[in-house]
């Protein structure tokens, strides 16, 4: 899952032709977690090299309606497992939902230079009427919440938890969701730090409450702040 052609092509190329054997090697042994996140790094990479936005849409979505054909790209919870409401569970959301805005507004006041989609982005919304871009955005932070929370605590954890401890899937999806930012928003080694950070609150989450509810809450409200900086900023 590491973004791995974004840093280098032939660490890209590498890393693609892994996860095809991955996913060959998976089939035939009938592992089908190793298939899913095999398959979905595969397509992150192809689709990342390519330069198109939003790779893990793309990637999500091939995956969403190739599993309606094969089963093994299902994942074995279903695709939006809702999880059980507990004290814990209720408190670590509440902590995210006020954490992850007070630290991406730390990291937009002190970034030296904003990635090129934020600034495109500003750009758009200098010139779009304000009910566009709340309405647009909100739509925005819906999907991309929804996709980014089934990739990493969907099936990145799903996969990396049927072969080891809570605490070590928790950790490697938060590491492959840090790293996924190297270039996005927020982006540089403090974005990845601070994504690092949050993917391993909404592992825990993820860990306690059995499902995706409580993680795609706090994941959209994260994504509403970010929408919120872009628009004041862009005013």
């Amino acid at each position: 899952m590491l973004p791995l052609g974004q840093i280098h092509l032939a660490f890209g190329v590498v890393g693609s032709s892994l996860c095809l054997l991955a996913v060959v090697t998976g089939a035939r042994s009938q592992f089908p977690y190793a298939v899913r996140i095999a398959t979905l790094a595969l397509i992150l990479a192809a689709v990342g090299a390519s330069g198109l936005p939003f790779a893990i849409w793309l990637a999500v979505g091939v995956i969403w309606l190739a599993s309606r054909r094969w089963g093994v790209l299902r994942p074995a919870a279903g695709w939006l497992p809702a999880g059980r409401g507990k004290p814990a569970v209720w408190l670590s959301t509440v902590g995210i939902v006020v954490a992850a805005p007070i630290g991406l507004l730390i990291w937009f006041r002190y970034v030296d230079q904003l990635p090129e989609v934020t600034t495109d982005l500003m750009e758009v919304a200098r010139d779009l009427p304000l009910a566009v871009l709340l309405l647009a955005g909100l739509m925005f932070v819906m999907v991309n919440s929804v996709i980014e929370e089934v990739a990493y605590r969907g099936i990145t954890f799903e996969g990396a938890n049927s072969i080891a401890t809570p605490p070590w899937a928790i950790a490697s999806q938060a590491v492959a969701f840090g790293t996924f930012h190297v270039s996005g928003v927020p982006s540089g080694l403090v974005g990845v730090v601070l994504a690092l950070a949050y993917g391993l609150a909404l592992g825990l989450i993820r860990q306690m409450s059995g499902g995706l509810r409580f993680p795609i809450v706090g994941h959209i409200v994260a994504d509403a702040a970010i929408l919120t900086f872009v628009l004041v900023m862009a005013r």
